[in-house]
């Protein structure tokens, strides 16, 4: 409570002892502090209202004069204390002789000038506090001025138009189905009680409201309220009683009156509410009485993120992420997004995400190439043609490239043409085949790139020492084309290679890494994708076992691979995830590892 009232209980106890106290104070004086008592008791109340109401729905003067007072309180007690203080001297019992004859002329002398003080200061205490509560009645805003409104962001969710979402059909018709009694699920009652629980931003107040507004024609009564995690309950139920077409002089009624009203209304109506966002369990109880368990019938949907109130349900409806093929539907939705004509325009432009060019946007491709103080773009492509290829030449400012193509055969040799920009910090690329390791991916020209994600058709040791003194690479992904080349030697990651490497992907490596002494002292997770197991196990059998040295990377916390069984036994695949397993598990690190086998 102090954090809300400041030294306000204090202060007004300390004014009541300096009254009855020894300080024998003048009339006049104990009159300012009764009055300070007075005012200080009201402001102490003020203080308490204000700290009872929602910090969103507090008029910011409020809070200013709230903060004064509190300030003030502080000082008032300090000054009280400094009174009480000076104003007690040595008992007369701790006095003798002569002493106690000097001390008591002196003291008398100096009593008077104390008093004098504490009046002194009184009269100043008296004057600040006027002074705080004129200052809150002269800045008050009139009830007649509009004042701002805080519209409530649900409201969007509860009137978005449904034919642009993905997803929400399917759980609407099961919701339904569960509702009128064609699930499994469902309990054959006079009425039902389902909540919709899920994470914020899962769609839980869409979906019911879709619900609501497909099957509220069934009902004699009808009503969506949504409640918040700061409930006026009074509003609340008058909102319910609104929907529901009751006519009533409710603006004289309390809660108890308006539950009351409410259950007499419905108790020979089949009615059906939805109670949106409910944060707290009390809350549902004390919303719940409102509503009766009727003869006729009724549904009621409440939706929360609180599985503990939506187990108070009769049904539970756990709202799930979007399935495998509404979620390939949503991304298609979202990467058709292009560019308007005259996006060339925008010369200053600097950042540019998600941008899909098709075959038939060549006027985009030329316009783009005129945003050269573009640094970051993403885009997708339907083909890497010359004129795309021309385009990205002229974006010389570029520290962030991410290019993404639709699935199919990806072009040899697509990018090689093209030099990165020296400021280069991120490159993401799969959308075609690099002949081999580019020349410009070299420590002396990128010396600020920290991602690297790119295909590279054929791959050498040498390469793989270039990358290892990139100065600041932090992710590699790297994707080789070794089952069509052939290419079989073996690769060794070498002392003081990768400094700074955090992140590694190796894909359709056919001879596993071997990592020394040294190597890649920061690297926290290693992947090995597209694994083949055939010629792990000659390895293997050539003696060389399939020590890959993961024990001589310090840092290692994750190993994770993808092993491909292609024209090898089952027998020969386990043995091949064993033996990965074997050497994730000696690490001291006991890294996590999840070894799988296609």
């Amino acid at each position: 409570m102090e954090v809300v009232t400041g030294a306000l209980p204090s202060v007004i106890t300390k004014l009541g002892e300096l009254l009855i106290g020894e300080y024998d104070l003048q009339k006049g004086v104990k009159g300012e502090i009764r009055f300070l008592q007075a005012e200080l008791e009201s402001m102490k109340g003020a203080l308490e209202k204000i700290s009872s109401t929602p910090a969103d729905q507090l008029d910011n003067q409020d809070k200013i004069w709230a903060r004064e007072l509190r300030e003030l309180s502080y000082d008032i007690e300090d000054n009280v204390d400094t009174f009480m203080v000076r104003g007690k001297g040595k008992k007369q019992s701790e006095l003798q002789g002569i002493k106690m004859f000097v001390d008591r002329s002196v003291g008398l002398f100096r009593k008077a000038k104390i008093r004098h003080g504490i009046a002194a200061e009184i009269r100043d205490i008296k004057i600040r506090v006027e002074d705080v509560a004129k200052r809150h009645d002269r800045y008050m805003i009139s009830n007649d001025v509009a004042k701002p409104v805080k519209i409530d962001p649900r409201l969007f969710t509860q009137y978005t138009e449904v034919r642009g979402l993905v997803g929400v059909d399917e759980a609407r018709d099961e919701l339904i189905k569960i509702l009128e009694g064609k699930n499994e699920a469902s309990i054959q009652q006079h009425g039902k009680i389902v909540s919709i629980v899920g994470f914020g931003g899962l769609g839980k107040t869409t979906l019911a409201n879709v619900v609501y507004e497909k099957i509220r024609a069934q009902f004699d009564c009808c009503a969506f309220v949504s409640v918040s995690q700061t409930p006026d309950m009074k509003k609340l139920f008058k909102g319910l009683l609104s929907d529901l077409g009751k006519n009533t002089n409710e603006e004289t009624m309390d809660e108890e009156r308006l539950i009351r009203v409410l259950r007499e209304f419905l108790q020979m109506k089949r009615y059906f509410v939805v109670i949106d966002d409910l944060w707290d369990i009390l809350v549902w109880k004390i919303i719940k009485c409102s509503l009766p368990d009727n003869e006729v019938g009724y549904t009621i949907i409440m939706t929360t993120r609180k599985s503990d109130i939506a187990e108070l349900a009769d049904i539970v409806y756990k709202l799930r992420p979007l399935s495998l093929n509404n979620s390939r539907n949503f991304y298609k939705h979202w990467m058709s997004t292009r560019a308007s004509n005259g996006i060339g325009k925008l010369t200053c432009l600097e950042q540019l995400s998600w941008l899909h060019i098709d075959g038939c946007t060549a006027n985009t491709i030329e316009e783009l190439g005129q945003l050269t103080e573009l640094r970051r773009l993403c885009i997708e492509l339907d083909e890497l043609n010359d004129k795309m290829l021309e385009c990205l030449g002229k974006l010389r400012k570029i520290q962030v490239l991410e290019t993404m193509g639709s699935p199919g055969e990806r072009r040899v040799g697509g990018m090689d043409s093209w030099v990165a920009p020296r400021h280069l910090r991120y490159l993401h690329t799969r959308i075609c085949w690099f002949s081999a390791l580019p020349a410009w991916v070299n420590p002396s020209f990128l010396v600020d790139l920290t991602f690297l994600d790119i295909t590279v058709r054929e791959l050498h040791q040498v390469d793989l020492e270039i990358l290892g003194r990139m100065p600041a690479l932090h992710s590699l992904s790297l994707e080789v084309d070794n089952r069509n080349l052939g290419v079989l030697h073996a690769f060794v990651v070498g002392a003081g290679s990768f400094p700074c490497l955090v992140f590694c992907s190796l894909w359709r490596f056919l001879w596993p890494v071997v990592f020394q002494h040294g190597a890649m002292p920061r690297l926290r997770e290693i992947r090995f994708v597209s694994y083949y197991v055939m010629r792990a196990n000659e390895v293997a059998c050539s003696g060389g076992g399939l020590n890959l040295g993961l024990g001589n990377l310090p840092s290692l916390q994750i190993v994770r691979a993808y092993l491909f069984s292609e024209r090898a036994s089952k027998e020969e695949a386990e043995k091949a995830g064993a033996a990965l397993r074997h050497a994730a598990e000696m690490h001291p690190n006991n890294p996590l590892h999840d070894i799988t086998i296609d």
